[in-house]
């Protein structure tokens, strides 16, 4: 086990504690080398030169693993985080949608009794009759829906707020 490329013989580099890297060796140390051990040899044609592996160790990728595990967990997090998102938005948009929807529909039938009135006003008080006697029930229902649609409103306000 090594600290720093001091600890490794032959030029190798310490890495993570490990002496890694090719050594350099010359002609001396060959002659003491195992049979099955690998030799490489430079394009040099220098005997002396020669170089062998020493001991070929496995990168250690665990960092990036890590690292790629993180990223990937954090990743997850934000895709369901906006997917709550999404998720609370529609049923807010829904909760907004509905009252505001039927508001809309009482407003616009509530006005189209009230202008519908008034067009027949003037035929009404030509044939001598009171506007109010003969439309006051229908005013009254067309008020009360207008009303609704106001109060629809408020709660599509709130759901919004």
């Amino acid at each position: 086990m090594c600290k720093t490329d001091k600890d490794c013989p032959r030029g190798q580099t310490c890495t993570s504690g490990v002496c890694t890297g090719t050594a350099k060796a010359d002609v001396d140390e060959l002659a003491d080398t195992e049979p099955n051990e690998k030799l490489t040899f430079t394009t040099n044609p220098n005997p002396k030169h020669k170089e062998y592996l020493m001991s070929i160790t496995k990168i250690d990728l665990s960092s990036y693993t890590t690292d790629c595990n993180t990223t990937l967990s954090s990743a997850l997090g934000y895709i369901n985080d906006a997917g709550k998102t999404e998720k609370a938005a529609r049923e807010k948009a829904a909760a907004v949608r509905a009252p505001a929807t039927l508001g809309a529909s009482e407003a616009s039938s509530a006005k189209a009794i009230f202008a519908n009135v008034d067009e027949q006003q003037d035929a009404v008080v030509a044939a001598g009759l009171d506007p109010q006697k003969i439309f006051g029930g229908l005013l009254n229902q067309a008020a009360r829906l207008a009303q609704s649609a106001k109060d629809r409103l408020i709660d599509a306000a709130n759901a919004a707020a």
